[in-house]
């Protein structure tokens, strides 16, 4: 078994990882500390091992107080097993990455290369965790340590790995009870707290330190059972703060002779380091508390083991100390100080701190975000492109500057609504454009994996799913073209070929097309939005910033049609007049003629009419006229389309015609309408539509029909003959229907057609007929296709029973397990809820249990069956499947006027991205009552989304724009649809 450092040697002979060693060796110098004054506590190894054989797999909590040994645990077990390890506090800001890099160095995996979303998103760090748990043998299961993440260790927590693959064992520290694991513990590791062996360890402690054994059994008797207090005090005893004879009791009391000691100067600093990001230059610590640097290596190392001096750098020991100070006063003035002095030395500029600068370039985000009273003034500059262009310049990506704007959206979250989108916007992108992967990081993995011998699809497959973590652009085209060379290079031609092909297309200089495509989509979702609250104005200014002609031109229609409807004709016609894509031009100049003939404005109708450039919008436009006079029972309406000249159209407004005249009455035109219709195929379908309208004579309709498709030629003659068929089923004339059917060759086309009859039958209420045809059809995929809609149609009449027995008939697996998900969904809205329920045990898909258990959802709640719902999460085994059904009884509780449970139940989301969803549904249900609430919520799941990348907020961001216009006005949709176009064109 490799020891930590160990693990070093390993990954300095993968090139490809070789970034992550500092971060690495960071934390073995904290391992080396924490072992330095060790002892052996074999009962925890048993304890661990034998919980570990019994869960297999799934989150061992290691519980205890802060102080109790628990990341000591996670330090000795790395060392002594080569397990890999992850300290927070240590690892040098690469977090889950440099995690990553230890599993792949000590797996020897094929791809040597950390996922580029590793840091961002759970699911790549699980499938690595996947891969390298598969390569383990049996019963030696893959254990990962993960301390606990300290209070605000980032802008939003880390994406731990919680879903673990079988063979692989999280192990996690907590210290704090209020703050639950992750996810539910397969098992729990409580640390001592009392007990003859827990003493005699402590005083083995003390007199590891060097303490005699009676001072060390004095020492461990105040220590209030705190292997913390046992390190600090035997420091402190040394450094002359406390006395041998009068030890305080437990650490806070020891913290408080300490605290006492230091005087003001003192307790300033420890503010400052109390505040501190990470640990910080002496001449910058220096500065801020108004002394220089050797007096304040001075006076740190006077503190003993509460204060660490490392290279230059100061921190406070232990984050128990770090809560200590926190406790004593305000913090407030520490942060304020780091800011001033970065204002000091540069004033407004901030984006012209120079990288010497790491500590400031780093944390002033932070600092300005944990301030109070917020400061927007502040926050502004992090999120505009200068600073952000400053951050890539000193740090060589933007990770940097996605954490400073993710900084932003969390102290705006619930407070500035405008900023806190444009914050989560801007972060979102920068956190997809922050991931990477360079050129020769990629190529030199997959050399290495050829040259292993591993299957060249295998490698390239594997190097694929790593590279659609890329956003793309000119950095993933030039990996994507090494990759190709390197394929070209071994006599890999057509891999090649398609690899340099698609590298081709992502060299466009800009953003890709699919940013814009997707920023696009988002501002028409907004336009719509700002439509719905009867804001033209504001959604044409949504609207003009649509590059798009065509999707610009869609939206501005939507706009006249609003303004149409609101009897703004003149408005209107303005707005359709300006419309520059010619083709939705004329429609909305068409809708406007229609418009101003409906307000009896004939003369102007006429005009504008006469202004249409293009026969289909005039076409339309006189349809739509006549179908009003239709709907009224005017037969005159035929002869006012009868006057169109392009054939084609004539057709389809005399089929239009026809239906109207249905309804207002006239079925004897309308059949006279459609006879008109010269073209047999469109005639067709009119008779049929026709008498599915229920039209008296639908029979002589469909008679009709039946003279004209014996004549159709192939092409249309199947899936008309077909829609006839189902036709006579549908109005009750079998006979006809079964005769039409056999019109159809043997074989497929004719199977077909007996099943779409028996479906509508089932429709119609027929369903014993439609059984009896369903069981005669020969073809097994046709069969079972039409055994589910009977399944379904028994279901929602209320004969379980039968569908039951439906259901043993349909032979195809994924068949019969979809049909029994519509079965439960069925069973539960007709109110047999805790059947359904059961029902659903028998089916094997995960996919397909949550489906009928979202289905199921709003049924469940609304009949009481809240609890029910919950365990049910339980019943589906695969994590994504989960996470959306959990989505979907978030929805169903926000609906039900439950916000409390809905805002757990969101929690509850595997996926970050569901979760986010979820909560904005929660938003959405307390916008009316609790407004306050409402915008919390939403920041948390903008945060969320944010966290993932761009095309997560901006899914989010769209989802809640009817949300964002309750808690701030159309103008916030405005705000959200500036920020997506000014960071796109920071890059554009």
């Amino acid at each position: 078994m490799q020891s930590v450092s160990r693990i070093l040697d390993v990954l300095g002979r993968y090139p490809t990882l070789r970034q992550y060693m500092p971060s690495v060796a960071a934390q073995q110098r904290r391992v080396d500390e924490r072992l330095r004054h060790i002892v052996q506590r074999t009962e925890l190894f048993a304890e661990f091992d034998t919980l570990v054989g019994e869960i297999g797999s799934g989150l061992l909590l290691v519980e205890g107080p802060a102080g109790a040994g628990a990341t000591t645990l996670l330090c000795q077990l790395a060392q002594q097993r080569g397990y890999p390890l992850w300290l927070p506090d240590d690892d040098l800001g690469e977090g889950l990455a440099a995690l990553c890099a230890q599993i792949i160095a000590a797996h020897d995996l094929p791809i040597a290369v950390v996922p580029p979303a590793a840091g961002r998103d759970s699911s790549a760090t699980e499938l690595l965790i996947a891969e390298a748990a598969a390569r383990r043998p049996a019963n030696d299961p893959l254990i990962i340590l993960v301390d606990a993440p300290p209070p605000l260790y980032a802008a939003h927590p880390p994406p731990l790995p919680i879903h673990m693959p079988p063979g692989a064992v999280l192990v996690y520290t907590t210290s704090d009870p209020s703050a639950p694991p992750p996810v539910e513990p397969a098992a729990r590791l409580r640390l001592p707290t009392a007990g003859p062996v827990l003493i005699r360890s402590l005083v083995e402690a003390a007199m590891a330190h060097g303490l005699a054994k009676q001072t060390a059994a004095h020492v461990a008797a105040h220590s209030g059972r705190s292997f913390l207090y046992v390190a600090l005090a035997c420091s402190l005893i040394e450094q002359g703060i406390i006395q041998r004879r009068a030890l305080p009791e437990g650490l806070a009391a020891l913290h408080s002779i300490w605290w006492g000691q230091i005087g003001q100067r003192g307790q300033d600093v420890a503010r400052l380091l109390a505040v501190a990001a990470e640990p910080l230059p002496l001449p910058l610590l220096a500065e801020a508390s108004g002394t220089t640097a050797p007096a304040l290596a001075k006076m740190l190392r006077g503190w003993g083991a509460l204060a660490e001096l490392h290279d230059g750098h100061a921190a406070l020991y232990h984050h128990v100390t770090r809560a200590f100070v926190a406790q004593q006063g305000d913090l407030q003035p520490a942060h304020a100080a780091l800011i001033a002095l970065g204002r000091a030395r540069f004033g407004q500029d901030l984006d012209l701190l120079p990288q010497a600068e790491r500590y400031l370039t780093h944390h002033l985000s932070r600092h300005i975000a944990l301030s109070q009273p917020y400061d927007g003034e502040a926050s502004a500059p992090l999120i505009q492109r200068s600073w952000v262009l400053a951050q890539e310049r000193r740090a060589g990506d933007l990770r940097q500057a996605a954490q400073d704007a993710a900084w932003v959206a969390r102290a705006t979250a619930g407070q500035d609504l405008d900023m806190m989108i444009r914050a989560a916007i801007t972060g979102g992108t920068l956190t997809t454009l922050s991931r990477r992967m360079l050129p020769d990081v990629g190529g030199d993995a997959f050399v290495a994996a050829l040259d292993r011998g591993e299957p060249r699809e295998v490698a390239l497959r594997r190097m694929r799913a790593l590279l659609d973590q890329l956003p793309d652009g000119r950095e993933k085209a030039l990996v994507l073209r090494r990759l190709g060379e390197i394929c070209f290079e071994r006599g890999f031609r057509t891999q090649a070929m398609r690899l340099l092909a698609e590298a081709l297309d992502l060299e466009v200089p800009g953003l890709p097309r699919t940013w814009r495509d997707e920023r696009e989509e988002a501002q028409v979702t907004l336009a719509r939005a700002a439509l719905t609250a009867n804001a033209y104005d504001r959604a044409l200014g949504i609207t003009v910033r649509i590059a798009h002609p065509e999707r610009r031109g869609m939206i501005e229609t939507e706009v006249v049609r609003h303004l149409i409807a609101s009897g703004n004709l003149t408005r209107a016609e303005e707005v359709a007049h300006a419309i520059g894509h010619e083709h939705t031009h004329e429609w909305a100049m068409a809708e406007v003629a229609a418009g101003h003939a409906r307000a009896g404005q004939t003369r102007r109708f006429r005009e504008v009419l006469g202004t249409l450039k293009t026969d289909t919008a005039s076409a339309w436009a006189r349809s739509e006229l006549a179908c009003d006079a239709a709907r009224r029972g005017d037969t005159a309406a035929v002869e006012q389309v009868a006057l169109i000249t392009n054939e084609r159209l004539r057709h389809q407004a005399l089929g239009l015609v026809a239906q109207a005249l249905v309804v207002g009455g006239q079925p004897p035109s309308a059949l006279m309408a459609a006879r008109m219709i010269t073209q047999r195929e469109v005639r067709v379908r009119t008779l049929i539509d026709l008498a599915l309208l229920k039209a008296p004579n639908a029979p002589v309709a469909l008679g009709l029909a039946y003279d004209d498709v014996r004549l159709i030629g192939d092409d249309e003659h199947m899936p008309l003959t077909v829609l006839l068929a189902t036709a006579y089923a549908t109005i009750g004339d079998l006979a006809a229907a079964m005769h039409t059917v056999e019109m159809l060759d043997e074989g497929e086309e004719r199977d077909r057609g007996y099943s779409r009859v028996a479906a509508a039958l089932a429709r119609a209420g027929e369903l014993d007929t439609g059984v009896r045809i369903a069981l005669s059809i020969p073809d097994a995929d046709e069969r079972d296709w039409t055994l589910h809609e009977l399944v379904v149609a028994y279901g929602n009449a209320g004969k379980v029973e039968r569908a039951a027995e439906l259901l043993e008939k349909i032979a195809d697996d994924a068949q019969r397990a979809r049909a029994m998900a519509d079965l439960c969904i069925a069973r539960a809205r007709g109110g047999r809820i805790a059947g359904a329920i059961t029902a659903i045990g028998q089916i094997g898909p995960s996919a397909e249990r949550a489906r009928a258990l979202s289905g199921m959802a709003e049924s469940m709640v609304t009949r009481g069956f809240e609890a029910r719902a919950e365990t049910a999460r339980e019943m589906i085994a695969d994590i994504a499947a989960r996470s959306r059904y959990t989505l979907a009884l978030t929805v169903a509780l926000a609906g039900a006027g439950q916000i409390d449970a809905a805002e757990r139940m969101a929690r509850l989301a595997d996926r970050p991205l569901d979760r986010a969803r979820a909560l904005v549904a929660c938003a959405r249900a307390s916008a009316q009552p609790d407004a306050a609430r409402a915008a919390r919520l939403l920041g948390a799941a903008l945060l969320h989304a944010a966290a993932l990348g761009r095309s997560e907020i901006v899914a989010v961001v769209t989802a809640a724009a009817d949300l964002l216009v309750m808690l701030g006005g159309t103008e916030l949709l405005l705000s959200a649809a500036h920020a997506l176009d000014e960071v796109d064109s920071w890059w554009g």
